[in-house]
């Protein structure tokens, strides 16, 4: 989303704590559009672009949960985590097929996610700041102020039921994620277990 009162852009990535994020009055009408690139300015000179992200590791637990819920609704069977970290790309090509061709963002790395969110009108490398979910509260504090809004504190919403994403991993998939997400774990300096 553009929010040109304060001057900023805010890229959503899901399972990163978006749903959190948009309760506070700034960040609202994402809840609403998720597209608000339209309006992006060619010249971005004083605006903070801002983006959320989060371990991978923990990422790819929220996103296990998550389309295990969607599925079930659908009356479909869900999968053990295992085996939808070992089928990764088949797990995504089922759930674009039964979904929508949007819901593929679900499964990009968050440094790709920029891209793609923005309609390749921002990358990564145009953050100014990132809001980890992991200093959630925290970032969102540094963000406020940052562009001159008042702080709130965020509820927790969309929390996914798990346990500690570290009891769901064998070494083969961490490896596999620890692949698949490489981008994210080098540009982020994140580690298993943190």
């Amino acid at each position: 989303m553009i929010n040109h009162e304060y001057k900023f852009t805010l890229t959503l990535l899901p399972k990163t704590g978006s749903a959190s994020l948009s309760d506070h009055s700034c960040t609202k009408s994402f809840a609403d559009n998720r597209r608000h690139y339209d309006t992006l300015p060619k010249n971005l000179q004083g605006y903070l672009k801002i983006a959320t992200c989060r371990n991978p590791f923990s990422r790819v637990v929220s996103l296990w949960t998550y389309w295990n819920d969607r599925l079930r609704v659908r009356n479909l069977s869900g999968v053990e985590f295992l085996y939808f970290v070992k089928n990764y790309a088949d797990m995504k090509s089922k759930i674009i097929r039964i979904f929508e061709e949007k819901e593929k963002i679900h499964f990009y790395t968050c440094t790709e996610g920029v891209a793609l969110s923005t309609d390749k009108r921002l990358s990564y490398t145009d953050i100014d700041f990132w809001i980890r979910t992991e200093n959630l509260q925290e970032n969102f504090n540094t963000f406020c102020d940052k562009v001159g809004i008042k702080r709130m504190n965020l509820s927790h919403r969309n929390k996914s039921k798990h346990k500690h994403y570290t009891e769901y991993y064998d070494d083969e998939t961490k490896e596999i994620v620890g692949e698949l997400y490489k981008k994210d774990i080098e540009y982020f300096g994140y580690e298993f277990g943190e």
